[in-house]
Order: structure tokens, then sequence, then C-alpha cells
């Protein structure tokens, strides 16, 4: 699978991404590469319908992944972004990034399609 070095690249450009912005999800006690501590922030987040942090959780979450549960991740975050948040912007820098790792992803594909008309 070609996945391994596009992933790479992409986990890299998405982390820093993050980090360049400015700190507005709480980061987990301990080691914040710990993707168990973003699960469980994750998992809160879903509990209490945030849907903004669970989408940003999955953005971090996929930082830390690659291959395939780095995509999951993003699409995951895509679709948070599109249906519940009304977040076309952020929708679209998802499916980018997962295009990044996947040029062929079709639900990303046609997630861009939809959204940029």
């Amino acid at each position: 699978m070609v996945l391994g070095a596009a992933a790479a690249a992409a986990g890299w450009a998405i982390l820093k991404r993050q980090r360049a912005e400015p700190a507005s999800i709480e980061e987990p006690l301990g080691d914040p590469e710990d993707p168990e501590a973003w699960e469980a922030h994750l998992r809160a987040a879903v509990r209490a319908e945030d849907w903004r942090r669970a989408a940003r959780f999955h953005q971090r979450l996929a930082g830390l992944s690659r291959g395939e549960l780095q995509i999951a991740h993003l699409l995951d975050a895509a679709r948070l972004f599109e249906d519940r948040l009304g977040d076309a912007e952020g929708a679209i820098a998802c499916y980018e990034d997962v295009l990044r790792v996947n040029p062929q992803d079709t639900e990303a594909l046609s997630g861009l399609a939809f959204l940029q008309g």
C-alpha cells in the first residue's frame, strides 16, 4: 500500500498546524502524544454532544495516527464539521487532509465535490 510515506507526511502536517493553533481544547493529563488520552477526551465530548470539540479531538487523533486509522479520524471530523456544525471550511480542510494521505479516497472526493459545488 502506498499510504506509508504520504500518511506520515500528512500526519506531521496536521500536528504542526494544530500546534500552531491557540490551545482551544484541553490537553490530556500526562503525555500529549498519548492517543488513549485523546480517545478519552473524544468519548467525553461525544457524550456531551460537544461536536466542535469532538471534531478537534478526531483531528488531533488523526495527527497521531497513520494509514486507515488516520483517514477514519479525518473523515469522522469532516462529517462532524459538515453535518453537526454546518462548518464547510472545517469539513473541506479534513477532506483535503484525507486526500494528502490517499488521493483516491472516494468519500473525501465526493465530500469535496459536494461542498465546493
